[in-house]
Parts: C-alpha cells; sequence; structure tokens
C-alpha cells in the first residue's frame, strides 16, 4: 500500500468522505503529489493537518490524529 493510502485510512474515520480532497489540499503545502509522498514528508504533512483540521474538529481531535499520521513516519 502507498504512504498516501496508509494516511487516507488513518484520516477517513475523522475526516469521512472529504478526506481525499482534505489531503491533497495539504499536500499542496508541501509541494508533494499524493503517489510521490515520503516517510520523511510526513511530519511537514501532520503539521498542516492539525493546522486545517482544528477548525473543522476542535484541537483535540486534530492533535490525536496528528499523532496517528507521524507514526506512518
Amino acid at each position: 500500500m502507498a504512504l498516501y493510502d496508509e494516511v487516507m485510512v488513518v484520516a477517513k474515520p475523522y475526516l469521512g468522505i472529504a478526506t481525499d480532497q482534505f489531503l491533497k489540499r495539504q499536500l499542496k503545502h508541501i509541494n508533494v503529489e499524493p503517489a510521490a509522498l515520503q516517510k520523511g514528508q510526513v511530519g511537514d504533512l501532520a503539521k498542516w493537518i492539525e493546522v486545517s483540521s482544528k477548525m473543522l474538529m476542535g484541537e483535540a481531535k486534530a492533535k490525536e490524529l496528528k499523532e496517528k499520521v507521524l507514526k506512518l513516519s
């Protein structure tokens, strides 16, 4: 399974049907295409996921999601 797909699996319970669109938007912040995501870039992606998802689900859930994504690196 590609790393992007692993991030999708982790994030889907938090973001539902908007997961793919949300993650692709966060990847633009770090100039990475989904298929090109590498483990060394997961930290930067997790940071943007937390920043952006905080507005949607609150600080605690956003931090929880960030921590789960970081475990993939």
